[in-house]
């Protein structure tokens, strides 16, 4: 037989065979991910790419998710939504036990981190389940009362320089804090 003809990953180099599964598992996920896209037909953003595929790889389900965005009206922070694939009775159950473990996820992530007041992983219950990094309560009224563009004002025409500076800070500050949020993440995907 000629190389060509064994599998894949019979021809791979030394280098290559220190791989373990998990990290291909890892990265066929990344890989998927990036394929995705929301029902306008965008792709998921890089800024929450990871987050997205991590928080599937754990069992958390995602149906939607930002970046965050300082040049558009709205709450800034990155954000993913997460639901449960069942219908009926079922998805409400499963919700509950998503809900569970996501709030599990956030409250070990920050036995070992003193939280940024403005920079804080939130739950949100809408419709579904949000992640968010939005500061705490007092912050996220804050926030809301300040940088929501409300329906008198549906563009950013009126937001002054100073204003988008600052916005900036905000959501700079807040996709770190998603970043090591999903470090954290991944490294208990990896350590399972």
């Amino acid at each position: 037989m000629q190389d060509h003809e064994f599998p894949l990953s019979q021809t791979r180099s030394n280098k290559s065979k220190d791989v373990s599964p998990k990290e291909i598992v890892w990265k066929n996920k990344l890989a998927e991910v990036g394929r995705w896209k929301d029902i306008q037909g965008t792709l998921i953003e890089n800024g929450i790419k990871e987050t997205v595929a991590v928080l599937n790889l754990l069992g958390l389900p995602t149906i939607y998710s930002c970046e965050g965005h300082a040049d558009v009206p709205g709450i800034l922070t990155p954000w993913v939504r997460i639901m449960s694939n069942s219908k009926g009775k079922e998805k409400l159950q499963e919700n509950q036990q998503l809900l569970k473990r996501l709030k599990n996820l956030v409250e070990e992530f920050y036995l070992k981190k003193t939280p940024d007041r403005k920079a804080f992983m939130r739950i949100a219950l809408v419709k579904d389940i949000i992640l968010m990094d939005a500061g705490d309560d007092e912050q996220y009224e804050a926030d809301r009362a300040k940088f929501v563009v409300g329906p008198d004002e549906p563009t950013m025409d009126n937001v002054t320089p100073e204003q988008m500076s600052e916005r900036k800070k905000v959501l700079i500050l807040r996709q770190e804090e998603m970043t090591v949020f999903t470090e954290f993440m991944k490294k208990k995907f990896f350590a399972d």
